[in-house]
């Protein structure tokens, strides 16, 4: 699933790019696909065993698993696009049932960061700012002003363990190791800067401005 999530987004990008019917087709079968391998409760979904090596058939009466992320905002992030750009309904919900299990799994209330439920060792930014790009869109989609609550806390939070003067963010949170900053935490967070100011949610113009 998260090598998907990422292909689909990729199919949208081409089909905006050039209208060929080939990447709308792809895409769509794609997104069928995500959508049906997904275990969903109603509430959560996700995939089983994990993200990354995703399969059909899972047992019955599953419970969502509360292992270490693994950017898993990268399957809903590809399903929002579906649904905003080629109009797959199906998308949508089973993004919005994804992002609910990643906020309430991978993030505390106030928007903390965490790498499993109920730890915040070892958290790798990137997974988590992701999160929160994915988080937005979904929210954006949906109407979704709850989730929305969320993304801004979440970009507060992660606004607090960086450096805002010069715009580093860390590569992990709560290591003993080096930190260095991956120019993924940077470009995340300059994305979230300005898809919240230009869809009016928030003004972080000059956050965008200052780290670019």
């Amino acid at each position: 699933p998260f090598t998907n999530g990422r292909a689909l987004s990729a199919l949208v990008l081409h089909w905006l790019l050039d209208e060929n019917p080939m990447w709308k087709e792809s895409a769509n079968r794609l997104a069928d696909g995500l959508v049906e391998m997904a275990v969903d409760d109603g509430h959560y979904a996700w995939y089983w065993p994990n993200c990354f090596y995703g399969r059909h058939n899972s047992p019955p009466n599953l419970t969502p698993p509360k292992t270490q992320m693994e950017n898993e905002a990268f399957v809903p992030l590809g399903l929002v696009q579906a649904y905003n750009y080629l109009g797959h309904e199906p998308a949508l919900d089973t993004a919005h049932k994804l992002s609910t299990y990643i906020w309430d799994h991978f993030y505390l209330p106030d928007g903390t960061f965490q790498s499993k439920p109920g730890s915040q060792a070892s958290c790798h930014f990137h997974g988590h700012s992701t999160g929160l790009m994915t988080l937005f869109e979904v929210a954006l989609a949906s109407g979704d002003s709850d989730l929305m609550k969320h993304v801004l806390d979440g970009y507060e939070y992660a606004k607090s363990v960086g450096n805002t003067m010069l715009g580093y963010f860390p590569e992990w949170l709560d290591r003993d190791v080096y930190h260095t900053s991956e120019i993924c935490e940077v470009s995340d967070m300059v994305t979230l800067a300005l898809r919240l100011s230009e869809s009016g949610v928030a003004d972080h113009w000059d956050d965008a401005d200052r780290w670019l």
